[in-house]
């Protein structure tokens, strides 16, 4: 009998494990739940400037702190598809390669802005590219005009005799 009492014991207390463990599981989806509530909230809130107290000092420390995660993340993003030699679709955000003229995954078309080229001194005579205050071409001899010259204004002003004189500035 002591060993039934025993056998029964044993099996009330493993059923009552697995009852623990069903409710522990449960409450961990809730709070799973729970934080992706949290999670949309501050998404919703951060995109919602107008819904923000910003006076408040934890709010403004942790709308800095968001700013400064995101714009590091976007950084990154952009070093990623700078590797991949893609860009991202303005209309559907997907992946394109920077040969593509038009999205493989909705047709639309893709405008590239090329970023402006510094202005290179060139040579007006042989279009070789010069220095940064070269005053004569390397490859040709020419001499090349210089700021100082490029700001010199001729005036042509009649003299009392009918004559032009020259003026320089």
């Amino acid at each position: 009998m002591a060993l039934m009492d025993s056998f029964n014991s044993f099996a009330s207390k493993t059923k009552d494990l697995t009852e623990v463990a069903k409710i522990n599981m449960e409450i961990s989806t809730y709070e799973s739940k729970m934080r992706e509530c949290y999670m949309k909230l501050g998404e919703y809130v951060m995109e919602h400037e107008e819904l923000i107290n910003t006076e408040d000092e934890t709010v403004a420390f942790c709308r800095k702190e968001y700013a400064d995660v995101k714009e590091k993340i976007d950084a990154d993003k952009m070093k990623i598809r700078e590797i991949k030699n893609v860009d991202v679709c303005p209309n559907c955000g997907a992946e394109v390669s920077k040969e593509n003229q038009f999205c493989p995954k909705c047709g639309q078309q893709i405008v590239r802005v090329e970023p402006a080229q510094p202005k290179k001194n060139v040579c007006p005579k042989c279009g070789a590219e010069v220095a940064e205050g070269a005053v004569f071409c390397g490859s040709c001899g020419a001499k090349l005009a210089t700021a100082a010259e490029d700001n010199i204004v001729d005036t042509a002003e009649p003299a009392q005799d009918g004559t032009e004189t020259q003026n320089k500035n």
